[in-house]
């Protein structure tokens, strides 16, 4: 353990600190939108429209990295509010997260699209039991798909510290377990609560 803790040490591959990350994570410093102020107002008052303009929003930017946050953004809303959307919106919102992975383009936001694809799709269409069937091999031929997305920026960027960093949270995280601290169900229920609860 001391061995693969020393060799494999974050701090071998990036300076980067926690609070760089954090800083550099934030989506703030990509939306240029000025609509998106609008977006966050309307969906308190009325969610269906703020969603129709946040599609309006994402067709029209040209920054995939930018274009990432408002599908993500948009999707979340699915699985926030899908009792008050429609029967389709958690599909809607798995679709969209895979499709930011699908485009095989790289951006900062693609560990984050994984993750939320994984934690809905289990939550929802596998189960949340600890004998719910749990497709981790499909899970991670899709976590390959958009670190390998990340290797390939990252062989044309070496010094892009926020990529391999993204590289390693792909590489790393854990498989979804059967069993675990969360007595009452598979352990995806923790990850689901932590990321969509409010």
């Amino acid at each position: 353990m001391n061995y693969v803790y020393s060799t494999f040490a974050t701090h071998n591959f990036i300076r980067m600190n926690e609070e760089m990350y954090w800083k550099t994570i934030d989506k703030k410093n990509y939306i240029k939108s000025a609509e998106y102020e609008t977006y966050k107002k309307l969906k308190t008052t009325n969610l269906k429209e703020a969603l129709v303009l946040l599609e309006k929003i994402s067709k029209q930017t040209t920054d995939f990295q930018e274009y990432c946050i408002y599908q993500i953004e948009l999707a979340d809303q699915y699985v926030k509010h899908a009792e008050r959307l429609d029967e389709n919106s958690i599909n809607k919102a798995t679709d969209i997260y895979k499709s930011i992975i699908d485009q095989k383009k790289y951006s900062i936001y693609l560990f984050e699209a994984w993750l939320k694809w994984r934690i809905v799709t289990q939550q929802f269409t596998y189960g949340i039991s600890k004998t719910s069937d749990i497709p981790n091999d499909k899970y991670d031929k899709v976590r390959e798909q958009a670190a390998l997305i990340v290797l390939d920026h990252i062989n044309t960027h070496s010094n892009d510290e926020m990529a391999i960093n993204e590289f390693l949270l792909l590489a790393t995280h854990g498989i979804v377990k059967r069993f675990g601290d969360y007595p009452y169900g598979n352990q995806n229920t923790v990850e689901y609560h932590e990321t969509f609860d409010d």
